[in-house]
């Protein structure tokens, strides 16, 4: 199942995607506010690796033909730079949008609140629900990552109880 089929699933079948190229394997979630996110650097695999690109030829044409067009598309997609050295202070903090605003996950945000209050999942999950001055209001939340990743919904309160047995 392809990511996009995911995501049509998850009722994101009006979410404006990269088409041309097609950057399916790119894909890592969505936003609070419906759109998809991509990851810079496996944009950059998906050219190299699929259309054979150099990684050089692969960074330009996306700064180029994609970046660039970004601004035209309010709600459309994100590109996220990843935080592959760890330069983050914030642990929830997985990229930097193109436009320089922290990417959070939502995943990472609830494990911090867990070790912060000593909660299980659902209690930090509820607590974020009813506390999301938690994290800066300019700042995009990544949510649908497990399920988008593995392309099916991952319930983490199974996982959570089948490790308390």
């Amino acid at each position: 199942m392809s990511k996009r089929d995911t995501l049509n699933e998850l009722g994101f079948e009006d979410a404006i995607v990269f088409d041309n190229p097609d950057y399916d394997k790119a894909i890592i979630g969505t936003t609070e506010d419906r759109r998809v996110v991509y990851s810079f650097y496996k944009m950059v695999e998906c050219l190299t690796e699929e259309d054979g690109m150099s990684e050089e030829d692969a960074i330009d044409f996306i700064c180029y033909n994609t970046i660039r067009a970004l601004p035209y598309w309010p709600t459309g997609p994100i590109v996220m730079y990843d935080d592959i050295e760890g330069e983050f202070q914030d642990s929830a903090i997985v990229g930097m949008s193109s436009d320089d605003e922290p990417i959070y996950s939502y995943e990472k945000v609830i494990e911090k609140i867990m070790q912060e209050k000593a909660l299980d999942y659902d209690g930090a999950a509820d607590y974020f629900s009813y506390n999301e001055s938690y994290l800066p209001s300019s700042r995009i939340l990544l949510m649908n990552e497990k399920q988008i990743e593995f392309g099916e919904e991952v319930d983490k309160r199974e996982e959570d109880q089948n490790k308390t047995e």
